[in-house]
């Protein structure tokens, strides 16, 4: 299933990313043991060769009494096209609990675009 998500990235090479996966659980799910996400934060720089992209994010997520239960971190490897307004590449994520203990962890392909940027009149 795809994940949805917007990400901001800053020109001081931060990141701020929300995604379909953190959305807040409804009461009967809360009541079933769900945990809450928050958004990601995390950081953003220009890999090694041109065009190329490094992003790390770090989300948390939560039990309903507010104590952590785990923290996600994504990383994603991705080149610019020749525009520099879409990007594709690979992520991998990992998921630690309170303990330290690792949980889970995926990889997959990433795709996105630029949010167009209107010339104000």
């Amino acid at each position: 299933m795809p994940i949805y998500a917007l990400a901001t990235f800053t020109s001081d090479g931060s990141v701020v990313e929300t995604d379909s996966t953190e959305v807040v659980p409804p009461p009967s799910a809360i009541n079933n043991g769900a945990t809450y996400g928050t958004p990601a934060h995390g950081i953003w720089q220009p890999g090694p060769a041109a065009g190329n992209l490094f992003i790390q994010f770090i989300n948390l997520q939560l039990n309903r009494n507010g104590s952590l239960h785990a923290k996600r971190t994504v990383t994603i490897t991705g080149v610019l096209d020749s525009t520099g307004n879409q990007f594709s590449g690979n992520y991998s994520y990992q998921v630690v609990d309170s303990m330290g203990r690792t949980t889970a962890t995926g990889t997959g392909t990433v795709t996105g675009q630029r949010i167009p940027h209107p010339l104000l009149p």
